[in-house]
């Protein structure tokens, strides 16, 4: 069975995956984290799907580097964010949606 080179896999330089901090920061850090060759995280649960897309103008604006995004929601929101984020990953060619729920 062949292993998986997890930065190939995700185009970047080091294996590394910066973790989003919502709340605390922008697509800045990301673009830094990415340029530095891992690859960056833009925190999404707490921005409305306006802000969404404008941290990842930001972000494309500034690198061409991959990056993640990040939600996280409650179970009852879960068909919905699933809904949203396939969404915003096919409109703007993201390379990874990292979800986190809390199962109430």
């Amino acid at each position: 069975m062949e292993k998986l080179d997890f930065a190939r896999w995700v185009d970047v330089d080091l294996p590394l995956i910066q973790a989003p901090k919502a709340g605390v920061q922008n697509s800045k850090l990301a673009i830094v984290v990415d340029e530095a060759g891992g690859l960056g995280s833009i925190p999404c649960g707490m921005l409305d799907a306006e802000s969404v897309i404008e941290e990842i103008q930001r972000l494309q604006a500034a690198s061409d580097k991959p990056y993640n995004l990040n939600f996280f929601c409650h179970s009852s929101f879960l068909l919905l964010v699933s809904k949203w984020s396939h969404y915003v990953l096919m409109k703007n060619r993201v390379g990874m949606i990292s979800q986190h729920y809390d199962p109430i």
